[in-house]
């Protein structure tokens, strides 16, 4: 059978999109068969030589799979397997930082949540919540996107992006649109604001996404050191005076520290924060 019929063939088996369910297919095939080689790969998976190589070298391209030698076998590469890691971080974080949540809602009273990186590359995505005991109204539930810019619990994945990806992460939300009289909306100020965050290691949302409404967040980071997460304690503005920011930062790392040693941490040591908004 010629290559085109059987790539033809691969399609029907399939439907929808052959180029992503072959790309899958190969994705798939690497993770319990690595390495291989092109012909072992298009054998396996009944595809024309051709076009599995095709997809090897664009798979190879972004860093996906690795090719071994000159004309070697394929196996799969660091970005496949970093984008494992952080699939496996988003499972066991909730779960993991639930404890630490608890403890900090009954020692303040105010609302905790815990954030990832929407699929947007956008937004902050809320994936778990411990509500207060004290009454607030907060735009934010589980399952939930808010803007990175004016959140902090946004903020503090934004924070640790470098320079190109965070102008690439600008361009994608331009213009910043304001949600209160407080949201930064010049990218110049967010950029200068982001990086006085990374020097105290944690941020704030002083009423820049809802009126009335601070927020406190530090970044989660994975035993790799990568920014996998963030945690936030939201209150109403009074009860969140800015020289109550370090403090409760600080207590934020202590009880990720408490309940998730070894598997998550803070930038915050014991004695880090300032107290300077």
């Amino acid at each position: 059978m010629g290559d085109e019929a059987r790539s033809e063939g691969f399609a029907r088996r399939r439907g929808g999109n052959p180029t992503t369910h072959r790309t899958v297919a190969v994705l798939n095939h690497l993770g319990a068969h690595s390495p291989s080689t092109v012909t072992e790969v298009a054998l396996a998976l009944g595809m024309p030589k051709s076009t599995a190589l095709g997809i090897l070298e664009a798979l190879q391209d972004e860093g996906y799979v690795v090719r071994l030698e000159a004309r070697g076998p394929f196996a799969l590469g660091p970005e496949a397997i970093r984008l494992g890691q952080r699939a496996l971080g988003h499972l066991n974080v909730r779960t993991t930082l639930r404890p630490a949540m608890e403890d900090l809602v009954r020692e303040f009273g105010e609302t905790c949540n815990l954030g990832v990186w929407a699929p947007d590359g956008k937004s902050v995505l809320y994936v778990e919540k411990v509500d207060g005991v004290r009454s607030i109204r907060i735009a934010a539930w589980v399952g939930k996107s808010n803007p990175c810019y004016c959140t902090a619990i946004g903020k503090a994945l934004l924070m640790h992006l470098d320079g190109r990806d965070l102008e690439a992460y600008l361009d994608r939300v331009a213009p910043l649109t304001a949600h209160t009289a407080n949201t930064i909306t010049i990218p110049g100020v967010l950029v200068e604001h982001l990086a006085q965050s990374r020097e105290r290691g944690f941020t704030v949302d002083d009423e820049e996404h809802e009126p009335g409404v601070r927020c406190v967040a530090v970044p989660i980071r994975d035993p790799a050191g990568q920014v996998v997460a963030s945690l936030s304690l939201a209150a109403p503005a009074h009860r969140l005076p800015a020289p109550s920011w370090a403090p409760v930062a600080r207590r934020m790392a202590q009880a990720v520290r408490s309940h998730c040693a070894g598997l998550y941490t803070t930038d915050l040591a014991s004695g880090d924060g300032g107290a300077g908004p």
